[in-house]
């Protein structure tokens, strides 16, 4: 058996217009939680970054040894810290004052970023406060308020 299939000449087509589908509002607040925290986050990055422009990337790379160094020195002056040493000759300071301004840079730092992350996380849970009090769906509960069952 053999079947015989006719096509569609295109020129006996008709254009009949155009059908424009509304997003279900679920998905209009999904994607407008997605776009808020998409700006939260860049807001964030962009903030995080200012912290750091003004030092070079492979100074900063440098930051967990000057750290590691600064403990080992705070637990035996006499261990060895090479990287220290080298900064605090160059600048013309002793090591002492160099791990002095390390770990006030550090505490500033830490303190920047948490404020900063802090921030972030309390946007986020603003956000998700905002779906809850919707009760997880917008439409859902205005349908509840208005009486109407789904």
């Amino acid at each position: 058996m053999q079947l015989t299939y006719t096509a569609c000449n295109l020129a006996d087509t008709q254009y009949l217009g155009e059908i424009t589908l509304e997003a279900e509002d679920d998905a209009k607040l999904e994607s407008a939680k997605s776009r808020k925290l998409n700006e939260i986050n860049d807001a964030f990055s962009s903030a995080m970054a200012d912290l750091v422009t003004k030092y070079p990337e492979y100074e900063i790379k440098s930051w967990p040894q000057q750290v590691k160094e600064v403990e080992a020195y705070n637990a035996d002056p006499e261990s060895v810290t090479p990287l220290l040493t080298a900064i605090a000759v160059e600048r013309s300071i002793t090591v002492d004052e160099l791990i002095t301004k390390i770990l006030t840079n550090r505490d500033l730092y830490a303190a920047s970023a948490g404020a900063l992350i802090g921030r972030r996380h309390a946007a986020e849970n603003l956000i998700e406060l905002v779906l809850v009090m919707l009760g997880l769906s917008g439409v859902r509960m205005v349908e509840k308020i208005k009486g109407v069952a789904k």
